[in-house]
C-alpha cells in the first residue's frame, strides 16, 4: 500500500529492511486513516538480533507470545520478559539494539509525532511544546495493551466494527499514552481525561497531602469505596492504579522542583513524600536515565 508522506514511507522501508535482516518474513502493514493517523504492523521473528532504525515515529510494540527480551544498548545489558499486558513504548530516533531468545511475536502501532502533538492539544488544551516522553522497555500495562491489540486487529481485519468505532479506539488510546509516558511542566499529564468523582475526588486529596504518610486505606476511607472498586476506576480512566499513581504525582512534583533550582535534594525528597534522598535518586534514575543532580544541571527531564 502506498503512503502519503514519502518520509514515512522511507522510514517504513528502512523497518521492512531491519526485520527482513534479522530473517522476519515481509511485514504485514495497514494504514489507519481519518482523525488520529497511524500505522499498524504485525512483527514474528525467530531468535535472534536487531538494531532499532532511526524513526521519526512513536513505536507502540504489544507482545502475543512470551519471551526473554535482552537490551543490547548502553553499558549494561537489561533484561525483560514479555508476556501478555505487557507493552514497550519508544519515542521517536531512540536507536535500541535488542536480541531475543525463542519467537518474538507482537503487533506494533506506529504513530506520526503530528498525532500526539493534536492529541495533546485537544486533550491538555495546550500547546505540548514542553512535553518530554520517557522509554517504556517493557511496562506492565494492561488496558494500553489489550485496546492497541484490539485497535490492530480492527484494521486488520477490515473494520468489522466500522471506522468511528477504531477512531474512539485510537482517541482513548492516545489519552493514555499521554497520561503514562509524557511529562510536561505545566500540567500533570496523568490527570488527562478525569470524569470520575471518585478519582477527582483522590487526585486532589493526594496532590494536598504528598509531603504526608498517604496510605491506600486512608485515600479509600477519604472516598468512602473500596480499594477494588477505587482502583478498577482508576485503572478504567487512567491506565493505573491508585498507588501508581501517587507515586507518579511525587515524582512529577519533585522534577518540577529539581528543575525550579531553588530548594535543595534533601529537602525535595521530603516535600514530595520519599523517603529521603537515596529514595528520591532512585525513582528519578528509574524513570529518566539520570539522578537528580544531573537532571537539575542540565535543566531538562530526559526521558
Amino acid at each position: 500500500m502506498g503512503y502519503a508522506d514519502p518520509s514515512i514511507s522511507s522510514q517504513l522501508d528502512s523497518m521492512r529492511e531491519t526485520f527482513a535482516q534479522a530473517g522476519a518474513a515481509p511485514e504485514l502493514m495497514f494504514e489507519i486513516a481519518g482523525e488520529w493517523p497511524a500505522i499498524v504492523s504485525s512483527i514474528r521473528l525467530n531468535s535472534g538480533a536487531a538494531q532499532r532504525p532511526d524513526l521519526d515515529l512513536f513505536d507502540l510494540f504489544m507482545p502475543t507470545r512470551s519471551v526473554t527480551l535482552i537490551e543490547l544498548s548502553g553499558n549494561r545489558r537489561k533484561q525483560f520478559e514479555y508476556r501478555a499486558g505487557i507493552v514497550a513504548f519508544v519515542p521517536p530516533h531512540e536507536r535500541l539494539a535488542i536480541k531475543w531468545d525463542g519467537v518474538l511475536e507482537g503487533m506494533s502501532l506506529l504513530i506520526e509525532p503530528a498525532t500526539l502533538r493534536k492529541a495533546a492539544i485537544e486533550l491538555m488544551h495546550e500547546e505540548p511544546d514542553n512535553l518530554s516522553w520517557r522509554i517504556a522497555f517493557s511496562d506492565h500495562a494492561p488496558a494500553i495493551a489489550f485496546l492497541g491489540l484490539d485497535i490492530v486487529s480492527q484494521v486488520m481485519t477490515a473494520y468489522p466494527c466500522g471506522p468511528a468505532h477504531v477512531e474512539l479506539q485510537m482517541r482513548a488510546l492516545l489519552a493514555m499514552l499521554l497520561r503514562r509516558y509524557a511529562s510536561s511542566p505545566n500540567r500533570d499529564t496523568a490527570a488527562v481525561g478525569m470524569r470520575s468523582q471518585h478519582v477527582q475526588r483522590t487526585v486532589r486529596y493526594i496532590k494536598a497531602n504528598l509531603r504526608g504518610a498517604l496510605t491506600i486505606e486512608g485515600i479509600c476511607e477519604m472516598n468512602a469505596v473500596s480499594m477494588t472498586h477505587l482502583n478498577r476506576l482508576f485503572r478504567a480512566e487512567l491506565g493505573t492504579s491508585v498507588w501508581s499513581y501517587v507515586q507518579r504525582v511525587r515524582l512529577h512534583a519533585a522534577v518540577e522542583q529539581l528543575l525550579a533550582g531553588a530548594a535543595s535534594i534533601d529537602a525535595i525528597a521530603k516535600d514530595c513524600g520519599f523517603h529521603n534522598r537515596a529514595h528520591l535518586t532512585r525513582v528519578v534514575r528509574a524513570n529518566y536515565g539520570i539522578p537528580p543532580t544531573v537532571m537539575r544541571r542540565q535543566r531538562a527531564p530526559q526521558g
